[in-house]
């Protein structure tokens, strides 16, 4: 017998998209009365909220006074949960028929699982949808690709961190986000904090999503304010997450990273820049969030990272041949560097 499951979905202003979303639902494979659909509209000027309210009079929804972003708007949704299991799922999302049973066949092969992941596939401009490749989160909050995984494995992937469209038990966690992160670097944050608390993250190929893009994301990015919080979001992580003596050890990683991303990519130099006051200005609210994070700490900080990447930055991402060689000597620096301080960190290996 399948377990109940609350499937939260977020809307703004995104009435044709949450309709696509709600249809695919509907023709999943598991039992009806053992789904609780929930949507949580931020506030929609689109007429989301009849439009839910007149085809959808099953789906619970609710609507807050303002738009509360991502993280906090997810967590509203999750306070009404009652499912054993909770998925997650922005509304520029399709789901394949045996996405739902295969994320609870996962997560219910053992206990100590705690977050379960599908398989994304992204949107092109041609229209098409496509996987990229399945990576990992460096040490400086990069995404780096793994080689000892191939894309077309049907085994199931242990992984660092999921994506924000995931399903995690409802027992593990009071709320999955932080309200202050508005938005961006969420998914690291909540599965970094499952991890910290000893549970396990899968990643399982045989569950497909279709991400359409981030529609919403495109509409806000107004003066950079989404480039602001994906900045500050990144280095909150690091600060908040790691033990004290791994922050000491990356220290010079982390200014040397720093310093070079702000010499090759000036367009958000003045962006970063707001990133770096507004976090000296609130350094006692970072204190409290890393007091907060380190009280639920199971594990340390060795069990974690043998799941990241020493490197700084994906070279296969670029295409210039000079900087693609300046991005390999400084990836080999920091992996040699990670091996005399004994980080115990994932290199460019066959396994990991």
């Amino acid at each position: 017998m399948q377990p109940l499951v609350s499937i939260v979905i977020l809307n703004y202003n995104g009435k044709e998209l949450s309709k696509c979303l709600i249809e695919s639902i509907k023709r999943i494979d598991f039992p009806k009365e053992k789904l609780e659909i929930i949507v949580v509209d931020n506030a929609s000027r689109d007429g989301s909220q009849e439009f839910i309210r007149k085809n959808y009079p099953e789906i619970k929804l609710i609507e807050n006074k303002k738009n509360l972003g991502f993280d906090e708007g997810t967590n509203v949704g999750v306070r009404y949960c009652n499912g054993k299991y909770i998925a997650i799922l922005s509304n520029d999302i399709l789901v394949d028929e045996n996405w739902l049973k295969e994320l609870v066949r996962a997560i219910e092969s053992d206990e100590k699982i705690g977050i379960v992941e599908p398989w994304v596939y992204n949107k092109t401009p041609e229209g098409k949808y496509i996987i990229d490749d399945y990576g990992t989160t460096s040490i400086f909050h990069t995404h780096i690709f793994r080689k000892d995984v191939k894309i077309d494995t049907s085994e199931y992937v242990r992984v660092f961190t999921a994506t924000s469209a995931c399903l995690f038990r409802r027992d593990i966690v009071e709320l999955p986000f932080d309200k202050d992160y508005f938005a961006y670097a969420e998914d690291t944050y909540f599965g970094w904090l499952v991890r910290l608390k000893g549970y396990e993250i899968i990643h399982v190929p045989s569950s497909k999503i279709y991400h359409e893009g981030s529609e919403t994301i495109k509409k806000l990015n107004k003066n950079n304010y989404f480039d602001f919080l994906a900045e500050r979001n990144k280095i909150m992580n690091l600060l908040i997450f790691y033990e004290g003596k791994t922050l000491l050890k990356l220290l010079p990683l982390l200014l040397l990273f720093t310093i070079l991303i702000n010499l090759f990519n000036i367009r958000l130099l003045l962006t970063r820049f707001k990133v770096y006051f507004w976090l000296i200005k609130n350094i006692r609210l970072v204190r409290k969030k890393r007091a907060d994070i380190q009280k639920q700490r199971k594990v340390p900080d060795k069990d974690i990272l043998k799941l990241m990447s020493c490197k700084f930055i994906e070279e296969r991402r670029i295409n210039n041949r000079i900087a693609k060689f300046f991005v390999q000597v400084l990836n080999g620096f920091s992996c040699v560097y990670c091996r005399i301080i004994n980080l115990g960190v994932v290199g460019d290996k066959k396994k990991t």
